[in-house]
């Protein structure tokens, strides 16, 4: 391991330091921060119930159901947000609670434990996007634009 209380004697340690100064040089890892938790959780959601959705309701499109299209594009617009708040666009923050409320206002017509539980998630991804540090994270991509 190298660090502040190993001097940098070994050959790797000094290509380590080297290979490290050159990135921040380019510019590479100045300002870059990790996902944060909140984002990556909403964004494996979105993903898996995009994709399995997608999938479990291909056979009403090929089958040519009625509302099968609508159904599909609500799948893929659940996609397409997961992959904007991964590459940190503030739009899919909005795409993904619309998304969300858009299933609320579709649970109104179902039994009330069904409304209850698209509420109680939309309450929580609306806390997990919209959230001060997440705000943030999202803001320092704008600015860098």
């Amino acid at each position: 391991m190298c660090g502040p209380l190993l001097p940098r004697r070994n050959k790797f340690c000094a290509r380590r330091s080297k290979w490290r100064a050159q990135l921040v040089g380019s510019g590479i890892l100045i300002g870059m921060k990790k996902l944060p938790i909140a984002v990556m959780i909403v964004v494996a959601v979105y993903l898996l119930i995009g994709v399995a959705g997608f999938i479990y309701h291909f056979h009403e499109l090929t089958a040519g159901h009625r509302d099968a299209i609508g159904i599909e594009l609500t799948e893929l617009l659940a996609v397409v947000s997961a992959v904007g708040l991964w590459f940190r666009q503030n739009w899919a923050r909005w795409l993904a609670l619309a998304w969300v409320v858009f299933h609320v206002g579709l649970s109104l017509f179902h039994p009330l434990p069904e409304l209850l539980i698209h509420a109680a998630l939309c309450a929580l991804i609306a806390w997990l996007l919209f959230r001060p540090a997440t705000g943030t994270w999202f803001k320092e991509s704008e600015s860098k634009s």
